[in-house]
């Protein structure tokens, strides 16, 4: 299983996010780089993926849009048994 650490403080923007995770997970090229195509990556994949989030209050409102990317992965994750969330 590979595990990707996230905490809102890493990142300036979701686009930041988007760069990271296509690098980190080496996602194809096609990646639209949005949480629509996020959620779809997430829930077809076919390997094990752990998500470790480190948003403490004060973090989490420094970055907008950490709300809606932490409901994407919480979708994802109820529909691919393959992907875990960590605290």
């Amino acid at each position: 299983m590979k595990t990707i650490c996230l905490a809102p403080n890493q990142f300036s923007s979701l686009q930041e996010v988007h760069s990271f995770l296509k690098n980190t997970l080496n996602l194809p090229d096609y990646y639209g780089e949005n949480l629509d195509a996020l959620y779809d990556i997430l829930t077809t994949c076919d390997s094990s993926l752990a998500f470790c989030l480190h948003c403490g209050y004060e973090e989490k409102r420094t970055f907008f849009a950490w709300e809606r990317f932490f409901r994407v992965l919480q979708d994802a994750s109820q529909e691919n048994s393959r992907i875990t969330i960590l605290y």
